[in-house]
């Protein structure tokens, strides 16, 4: 629970604030041993109304994975960083978290086992790279190393949600207008256009055929359309063929499918090249990297190359034949296969392949943006074009 408190610190000062504890008891400990004599102290109570989401963002875990990465480096205790990046914590959720984390490693408790614990926040990869530098004496280098790897990956992801949201936004108002001009315009036009007595332009006619399909079906086909938007969403989370239809699809959209699958092939890259150098074995490695590759189809080549380096073959020949490497990655597998300096190859590919997504995505903008116009055009502009026609055509009508 959260307490409010108020009272005087060891200089005679009158002060106050909150605290988050199990109990009062524990919270005045917490104040004793901050030389505080408390002179009231109370539970805050919050309406569920007002009571603020207990979610933590991924940014708020990445500060957290820097912070402690600082101090660890410093040689300061790990219970002693803990306590000092909860004390700096901005947000409720986060103190809990960091809290119930401290209080079990106070216990005795690996860090890595605690994490663990909690697979919203720390996925696998997260885990065993932290167990790996709790046993190698490398642990501010491991949370260094996974503070800078999921603050890229929100940066990607910030970047493309940045980039796709516009479009999205006009793309929806055209349609939002289209609707309009169909329902509710064009049926107007109509009217004024029987009067005249005459046959109307093929284009017109047929404009006006789509806004009584529109006014008859518009209602069914907008709940048909969100009702397979859920659909999609439910069933990629519960049907495995189906994630597999969409992951094909995703990889095989023109320009989107190269930066996924740029992507994904950074990623794996990445994750061998620390994991290689923190000396897991390379089957664990490819277990783990397995993990967090979320496309299905990338994911069971991982786990194929896996058990083909588990059968005596060597890395590049496994991923060879997967089908799923491009040439260039390959060749670097080999190089450093035969040099001894896999490590460095798979680090050059992974900021080889980070810097195209990178690429891709900077250039995505300019490649939308005529797109939109384009797109914009035929639909709004079309149906405009077709309700004036008959006018600029008035002489022949008539």
């Amino acid at each position: 629970k959260k307490y409010s408190w108020y009272g005087i610190n060891s200089n005679g000062k009158r002060i106050s604030g909150e605290l988050l504890a199990d109990n009062l008891p524990a919270v005045k400990i917490k104040l004793q041993q901050d030389k505080i004599t408390p002179f009231k102290i109370a539970a805050k109570r919050e309406l569920i109304f007002f009571r603020k989401n207990e979610k933590i963002p991924k940014k708020s875990i990445v500060e957290f994975c820097s912070q402690l990465a600082v101090l660890v480096n410093a040689n300061i205790s790990l219970v002693t960083a803990l306590d000092i990046v909860e004390n700096s914590a901005l947000s409720l959720s986060l103190q809990k978290l960091i809290t119930a984390i401290k209080e079990e490693v106070r216990k005795g408790s690996a860090l890595s086992n605690v994490l663990a614990k909690y697979p919203n926040y720390f996925d696998i990869l997260f885990c065993n790279l932290v167990n790996i530098g709790e046993r190698s004496g490398t642990l501010d280098k491991v949370l260094k190393y996974l503070a800078a790897h999921y603050e890229k990956t929100l940066d990607e992801k910030r970047k493309i949600k940045k980039i796709l949201t516009y479009p999205m936004i006009v793309f929806g108002v055209g349609i939002l207008v289209s609707g309009i001009l169909l329902g509710f315009v064009i049926p107007e036009f109509q009217e004024m256009f029987a009067g005249f007595g005459a046959k109307l332009p093929l284009y017109t006619r047929g404009i006006i055929q789509l806004a009584f399909f529109v006014r008859k079906f518009g209602l069914l086909l907008f709940l048909v359309f969100f009702g397979l938007l859920f659909f999609s969403f439910w069933a990629n989370k519960n049907f495995s063929w189906f994630k597999e239809y969409l992951d094909n699809l995703n990889l095989n959209l023109p320009y989107f499918g190269e930066v996924i699958k740029k992507s994904i092939i950074a990623r794996i890259a990445r994750v061998l090249e620390v994991t290689f150098r923190a000396g897991l074995p390379l089957h664990d490695a490819l277990r783990m990297v397995s993990t967090i590759v979320e496309n299905s189809k990338y994911k069971n080549g991982i786990l194929a190359i896996r058990d083909q380096i588990i059968n005596g073959e060597t890395l590049s020949s496994a991923i060879d034949a997967t089908h799923l490497f491009p040439k260039r990655f390959i060749q670097l597998i080999i190089i450093g296969e035969e040099s001894g300096t896999l490590d460095d190859m798979l680090f050059k590919l992974a900021s080889y392949y980070e810097d195209e997504v990178k690429y891709f995505t900077d250039n995505l903008q300019s490649l939308l943006e005529p797109m939109i116009m384009i797109v914009l055009g035929v639909l709004v502009g079309g149906l405009v074009v077709g309700m004036y026609l008959p006018i600029f055509q008035l002489g022949k009508i008539i």
